[in-house]
């Protein structure tokens, strides 16, 4: 007698519930003991259906992107720290590799990244401003150049050259123009310097 394929799926989905701990141990346990040949055994059936495998994944990919991002997102929440250090790694391992494919797919990742950008243009402004760029939370409405007086274009400028000293008294600011002729000044010590010292 043939059994029907969807009563027999519904059946096993059944079971699988009700013995789930049960079902788990001895999976683990037989990997535990036949390591060597599931490994074996799992390599050679990727060898012979790869092209039906990538193009399944593919499939399941783009059927369930939006789970898909919400799992990496959480992923990537919950094991920041590891994440970061694996990728460092796989980097110096594979540093080679990685700009060859790079090179190749070069105008790919500008139009990406150009699209990212413009999708996530307000996070980009509030992790400067918040993570990367702390010290420009003392720019306002009211901020002036203190050369010029000039309320457009105002850069910070860091006293003792060091960009993670953000205390305010380390802290001048000036529009663009005068923070390179500063600079330009500094170099040659002409007297617009005097008072100000720094990078």
């Amino acid at each position: 007698m043939v059994r029907n394929p969807e009563n027999l799926r519904e059946w096993r989905r059944r079971y699988y519930q009700k013995n789930k701990n049960k079902i788990k141990k001895e999976c683990n346990e037989y990997y535990q003991n036949n390591k060597e040949k599931m490994r074996k055994a799992h390599h050679s059936y990727y060898q012979k259906n790869k092209k039906k495998i990538i193009e399944r994944g593919k499939e399941y990919y783009w059927k369930n992107i939006e789970k898909k991002k919400k799992y990496d997102k959480n992923y990537r929440e919950k094991n920041r720290e590891k994440k970061l250090g694996y990728d460092k790694d796989y980097r110096k391992e594979n540093i080679k590799r990685i700009r060859k494919y790079y090179q190749k797919n070069k105008e790919k990742y500008k139009e990406y990244s150009k699209e990212y950008y413009q999708k996530n243009k307000d996070w980009f402004a509030q992790y400067r401003m918040e993570k990367a760029y702390p010290y420009r939370k003392i720019l306002d409405s009211e901020s002036v150049c203190e050369l010029c007086y000039n309320k457009q274009k105002l850069i910070i400028h860091h006293i003792d050259k060091n960009h993670k000293n953000n205390d305010r008294n380390n802290l001048r600011i000036f529009c663009r123009s005068c923070h390179t002729g500063f600079h330009n000044s500094e170099r040659a010590k002409m007297p617009i310097c005097v008072g100000l010292e720094g990078d």
